[in-house]
């Protein structure tokens, strides 16, 4: 009779937890690039909103009056907008029905993230060149 007893290998640690935990670094890496992006769409998205903004009070004023042309501006600088330029813009009174028209130009700052391996993480600021163009009629 044969008393040796045979001894099964047991499943290592690794194969149970290594393939989740690679998953999750995945996922993680995802959302994160998810986010960063999403951020600076964010940020070009309130840029918009600021122009319109000024736009509708020009319908009103008939013209970008100085005191807005200067919170545009502090505006614009507050979210990361440098080397603002306003050339285009009505600056005097066109009266009603008139065309006015808001330009705006400039540099806004953005957040990059990049990946040199799986731990470590580059982050730089960079620039993307905005121009925005907008038109109404004066109803003042």
């Amino acid at each position: 009779m044969n008393n040796s007893v045979k001894l099964k290998k047991k499943d290592g640690s690794i194969q149970k937890f290594g393939i989740p935990l690679i998953s999750l670094v995945a996922i993680f890496i995802v959302i994160m690039v998810f986010i960063v992006t999403n951020a600076s769409l964010e940020k070009k998205d309130k840029v918009d909103i600021i122009v319109r903004d000024y736009l509708l009070s020009m319908e009103t004023e008939g013209y970008l009056i100085p005191t807005d042309e200067e919170q545009l501006v502090n505006e614009l600088k507050d979210l990361g907008v440098k080397n603002i330029n306003l050339t285009g813009t009505t600056l005097s009174n066109v009266g009603y029905g008139n065309k006015i028209t808001l330009s705006v130009s400039g540099d806004l700052e953005v957040k990059e993230y990049s990946l040199n391996n799986l731990f470590s993480v580059n982050k730089r600021v960079s620039t993307l060149s905005i121009n925005i163009l907008k038109s109404s009629i004066a109803k003042h």
